[in-house]
């Protein structure tokens, strides 16, 4: 019992009721989970497809280009942000004030379980006295504050493992968790402060509202000049003179495949499928919205995918397949079970969307 208490920040009966309804949860999952099936046609395609490598040339159109011929009144930007209050959303945020036990750069085991144990009797102390400002003092510690931060934008500069975050997110204002060993040394960490996720007032973040409907003015115009462009170099033969006539400049990415990180785009799902979807037949794209702005791409060459190696990696590969599915299989029945019971996700959509295949 005291280990659950320790350990998952939780009452024994809370915690075994929630294990309870997890494997309920898991065994309607598991039921309703639907067998997928490939062919050896099927499973060489999707190689084919995956591991095929295309270069293009592109054209950005920077939305900060048009930033200036954007105006806003306070109404429309009030107008805004009570349309869409969510985006502004701050989530759950938390502080917690720690202390460091440290630790030589290269400390030996025998270094550690002697910090570790100086920790737990800290940590012991704080537990029966309550004042971790006073047993700090009595160690002859620096206590210090992180102030508050949320899980989206935590504070990276202390090092802490994702491991240890979850703990501090989970933990009720008041805890003291059980002593972790971080790149600083051992610190005992007390959460001091849980603060809701909310939604700030307009005159909060109303520089905040403005710039975000100023960016989205800008990106219109900019899509509306890559269709322009787009219709004007349509069936010119040569793509970079073309663009180089109409005064733009052309930029070539490498030769890659999907998912793979492109230099001034970065990675784009969006860019990236429509490249991939290119043809020596068919080479211009239509407008593409990136995170950079719209871009129109142009197919320059590719590199098929290497056949031989295929029959390598066939069972890894045809396996991995199969794993994809069972995920994206999974998702679609807690989508359904979310539609169902009407509950809505606060996650932006991005961190809502399906592992990239």
């Amino acid at each position: 019992m005291l280990m659950v208490r320790e350990i998952f920040q939780q009452e024994p009966r809370a915690f075994e009721e929630g294990i309870r309804d997890q494997i309920k949860i898991m065994r309607l999952i598991s039921a309703s989970i639907k067998p997928a099936s490939f062919s050896d046609e099927q499973v060489r395609a999707e190689y084919e497809r995956r591991n095929r490598k295309i270069q293009a040339s592109f054209i950005l159109v920077d939305p900060k280009d048009f930033s200036a011929n954007v105006t806003v009144s306070d109404a429309d930007v009030k107008a805004a942000y009570d349309s869409r209050k969510q985006d502004f959303l701050v989530p759950d945020s938390v502080n917690v004030a720690y202390m460091t036990v440290k630790l030589a750069e290269k400390a030996t085991d025998d270094e550690k379980k002697k910090a570790m144990a100086q920790a737990d009797e800290i940590k012991a102390t704080i537990d029966k006295d309550g004042d971790i400002n006073a047993v700090a003092k009595k160690y002859a510690l620096a206590i210090k504050e992180t102030g508050l931060f949320n899980a989206e934008a935590p504070d990276l500069s202390i090092g802490w493992s994702f491991e240890l975050l979850q703990q501090v997110f989970t933990a009720k204002a008041g805890t003291v968790l059980k002593p972790a060993e971080t790149p600083l040394g051992i610190q005992i960490l007390k959460v001091t402060e849980k603060k809701p996720a909310y939604i700030p007032e307009f005159d909060k973040v109303k520089d905040q509202a403005k710039e975000k409907l100023v960016t989205e003015k800008a990106t219109e115009l900019a899509k509306a000049k890559a269709a322009e462009l787009q219709k004007t170099l349509t069936g010119k033969p040569l793509f970079n003179d073309a663009a180089k006539a109409l005064g733009l400049t052309p930029k070539q990415t490498p030769f890659f495949a999907n998912g793979d990180y492109l230099p001034e785009i970065g990675i784009s799902e969006d860019f990236e499928t429509t490249a991939l979807a290119l043809t020596k037949e068919k080479p211009l794209s239509d407008v593409v919205v990136t995170a950079k702005g719209p871009a129109i791409i142009h197919f320059d060459g590719e590199e098929k995918a290497d056949t031989k190696k295929f029959e390598e990696v066939k069972a890894d590969f045809k396996k991995s397949l199969y794993e994809e599915a069972q995920v994206k299989s999974v998702n679609a029945v807690i989508q359904e079970i979310r539609t169902r019971a009407s509950l809505e996700s606060y996650l932006p959509k991005e961190k809502q969307a399906e592992p990239r295949s």
